[in-house]
C-alpha cells in the first residue's frame, strides 16, 4: 500500500519546484493538486503524463484511481 507522503516524495523528486497536496479517504483513490514551474509551456495532458511518470508503477497497483489537477507556477 502506498501512502500520501510517498506519492508526494515521488512527485517532488521528479519535479523539484513542485508543491504537492494529496488527499485520499480510503488509501487507494487519490486526488492530487500540483503546482510546479516544470509545467510551464506544457499542455495539460503532458503535465498529467509527467505526474504519472513520476509516480511510476504504483498507478494501477496500489493506486486504484488518481485525479490530477495541475497548476503552472511562473517565476
Amino acid at each position: 500500500m502506498i501512502d500520501q507522503k510517498e506519492i508526494i516524495t515521488k512527485i517532488q523528486k521528479s519535479m523539484p519546484t513542485s508543491k504537492v497536496e494529496i488527499e485520499s479517504e480510503d488509501g487507494v483513490h487519490f486526488f492530487a493538486n500540483i503546482w510546479a514551474e516544470e509545467f510551464a509551456g506544457i499542455p495539460m495532458l503532458a503535465q498529467h503524463r509527467m505526474v504519472y511518470d513520476a509516480i511510476g508503477a504504483a498507478v494501477g497497483r496500489e493506486i486504484h484511481a488518481l485525479s490530477i489537477k495541475t497548476h503552472v507556477v511562473i517565476k
